[in-house]
């Protein structure tokens, strides 16, 4: 779009754009009229109403007669230029913004300005030291560098996870189980092997973000079930099942993200019989499963690998760049998501998993693990009374583990936004669902809610901070 005379007509330019970016305005939802933004910006009508006709004319905006403005459901990759200005693409209407995940997920934050992040506090993992165990991987580096790695992923380690899983109620064989690139891996993987472009699948609303981007890239119907403190809304998963017939549903059963609620006995036999009578699959997601102190219930344990694969590793565990993860497969589908396996990612690396397996049956995981716990207790009992100080109701049925899903009364993406300005990561609850509906929950992570963030967010939420 080329430059106008006027730098504040640009400025309005930049600040809708901006918005736009931050999915503060949705594809199809009308923004602030001339007036209300004139005001809001403190510029005149005419240089709002400039700049929105320039945004219209390069497509980001589409107006309507008596209306107003609108953000268009679908815009091609142009981008306004501004010298403060860093170009974005839209994706299309209800595609996860890629850009977020980038500039967030995978950008360094400092612990104590990250309280949407999904990952552990830096210093945690310094307790014990994990050296020794690494080093064995890489002594026996030159006996198998060389060489392609096993398809279905390095054995000691399949069998070291089975023997984990037996403590937790579930009997499976090494033979029955795949390693992955990370359990995001896992879920692409029998997205692949299940499911082609046009298919339903299910997830909780609300869900883990990437899920939802992940499987729309593939062309999926993304559906949602409304997940509460007990499992999902079990008379809507069958409403689903019935009218829109998913093959898939992927979830947590513990620790569920970004709640932290696990599933109770009940439910889950509800669940998994509306599954096997609709014929459908559920993938469980149990990557927070390490966090959990007491015993809980999966829903592998109670279907012993019928209907359900189960995913897990330990990139939460241990770090995020363990990049392994651990998919196991009904008998019956083994062998084809072996094959699906080798014609995608052919092996996975074998240095990687076999430093996962020395980590697994070192001395220093289980007092790591147990640290982790304990230290996640206490960050809850810590948070607990700062968030009720700042009118902010701890939620009654969330289990110890990394997050909490909180109402802070606002519209979390505007506050996001704000947030980015003063330097701290959020995760705004919009995110969080297929329906990307403007929300007021947002995911906080236990262990990074800084005395100083709390202060910033009371002060959010009194008014005393705007993003402008």
């Amino acid at each position: 779009m080329k430059k106008t005379k006027t730098n504040k007509t640009q400025a309005v330019c930049d600040w809708v754009l901006e918005k736009i970016h931050w999915q503060v305005y949705l594809p199809g939802q009308r923004i602030p009229s001339v007036r209300a933004l004139a005001d809001k910006l403190s510029v005149s009508p005419f240089t709002v109403s400039q700049a929105y006709d320039q945004l219209t004319a390069h497509g980001y905006l589409s107006a309507v007669r008596g209306s107003g403005y609108y953000v268009n459901q679908r815009r091609q990759s142009q981008d306004l230029p501004s010298e403060n200005h860093t170009p974005f693409t839209t994706l299309t209407e209800n595609v996860l913004e890629t850009s977020w995940l980038l500039s967030h997920l995978f950008h360094h934050h400092p612990d104590g300005t990250a309280p949407g992040s999904g990952q552990l506090p830096q210093s945690w993992f310094q307790q014990y030291s994990f050296q020794p165990a690494t080093r064995k991987a890489i002594n026996q580096l030159d006996s198998y560098s060389h060489k392609y790695g096993y398809v279905q992923g390095y054995q000691p380690l399949r069998e070291v996870f089975a023997r984990q899983l037996d403590d937790l109620g579930m009997q499976i064989s090494a033979n029955n189980i795949v390693t992955t690139s990370g359990v995001s891996g896992a879920i692409e993987l029998l997205a692949n092997y299940l499911l082609k472009p046009g298919d339903a699948v299910l997830v909780d609303d609300p869900c883990w973000f990437w899920i939802i981007g992940c499987l729309q890239q593939k062309g999926l119907r993304v559906l949602s079930v409304k997940r509460h403190h007990d499992g999902p809304d079990v008379e809507q998963l069958e409403k689903i099942l019935i009218h829109e017939k998913p093959k898939l549903y992927i979830t947590n059963s513990v620790l569920h993200n970004p709640t932290s609620f696990n599933i109770r006995p009940a439910v889950a036999h509800k669940v998994l019989n509306l599954l096997r009578e609709h014929d459908a699959y559920l993938l469980e997601d149990d990557i927070y499963g390490h966090f959990c102190q007491s015993p809980a219930l999966r829903y592998a344990a109670l279907d012993q690998f019928d209907c359900v694969f189960y995913a897990g590793g330990p990139s939460k565990i241990l770090g995020g760049h363990w990049r392994v993860g651990l998919l196991c497969c009904p008998e019956a589908h083994i062998e084809g998501v072996i094959r699906q396996k080798l014609l995608s990612s052919m092996a996975t690396p074998e240095l990687t998993e076999r430093g996962v397996y020395h980590l697994w049956t070192d001395s220093y995981y289980r007092k790591h693990v147990s640290y982790v716990q304990e230290s996640l207790l206490k960050a809850h009992e810590q948070l607990r009374p700062k968030l009720e100080n700042i009118g902010i109701a701890y939620p009654e049925h969330a289990q110890a583990g990394l997050m909490i899903w909180v109402d802070i009364g606002v519209d979390t993406v505007e506050m996001a936004l704000a947030a980015h300005k003063a330097g701290w990561l959020v995760a705004p609850g919009h995110l969080f669902s297929p329906r990307q509906n403007v929300s007021t929950k947002m995911r906080l992570n236990v262990t990074m809610c800084s005395d100083d963030f709390l202060a910033w967010l009371d002060a959010y939420k009194k008014g005393t901070i705007i993003a402008k």
